[in-house]
């Protein structure tokens, strides 16, 4: 079973990383803010790595959030 399922901390590090990445992907166009400004690309290797770690904590439920093409 997912340790997302059965294991709290794991739980809020996972859920932190997709709040993270949620951030990201709702600044995208941003332009009001040189800061807040990202591009598809970074916003996409940003994923790629909040993915890499969700993988480490838990490799059943990294399938689940698989980054897409």
């Amino acid at each position: 079973m997912s340790r997302y399922k059965t294991d709290p901390e794991a739980r809020m590090e996972i859920d932190s990383l997709l709040e993270s990445n949620a951030k990201t992907q709702a600044a995208l166009g941003i332009e009001d803010c040189e800061e807040m400004k990202y591009s598809k690309e970074l916003a996409k290797e940003y994923w790629k790595a909040l993915h890499a770690r969700i993988k480490a904590i838990d490799p059943e439920f990294a399938k689940i959030v698989e980054p897409q093409e």
